[in-house]
């Protein structure tokens, strides 16, 4: 280990979300908390991922994901700089930003610059003035 991986693995180690497991392929870095089961997951601005993600908390999105997007009960909110092109599947939908695919959820929310193309299936559903929505909608 140079001088330089031995400084960033005492920079990492000092977080307390983060623990190293050396794997035979290099090294692997976990991080987590002992007491965040209510997190808000946030995805920023200037963040892209190409891939499905699953979470069960709540989760602000304001990036672009090119993939599924899935919880059994959390909360997704699809920020106004966000651009995603998948399936989105949650207990409640709020969405301010763009979405190409299918919205399938308890409740969803479309405010007003949002544009949806795609589909969505829902127990409730309201929709600003200024929201676009070019699909069908299946409610109840």
């Amino acid at each position: 280990m140079n001088g330089e991986e031995s400084s960033e693995r005492s920079d990492l180690m000092q977080d307390p979300f983060c623990r190293e497991k050396e794997l035979s392929a290099g090294r692997e870095f976990h991080f987590f908390s002992g007491n965040m089961a209510n997190a808000t997951n946030v995805l920023a601005q200037g963040i892209e991922i190409t891939g499905s993600i699953k979470f069960s908390n709540d989760m602000i999105i304001d990036g672009k994901v090119d993939g599924k997007i899935e919880s059994d009960s959390g909360k997704v909110t699809i920020g106004e700089n966000a651009q995603i092109i998948g399936d989105v599947k949650a207990g409640e939908v709020k969405m301010y930003g763009k979405v190409e695919g299918t919205i399938d959820s308890a409740r969803c929310e479309l405010k007003t610059k949002s544009e949806l193309k795609g589909d969505i299936k829902t127990k409730s559903l309201s929709m600003e003035e200024g929201a676009v929505l070019s699909g069908q909608t299946q409610i109840g």
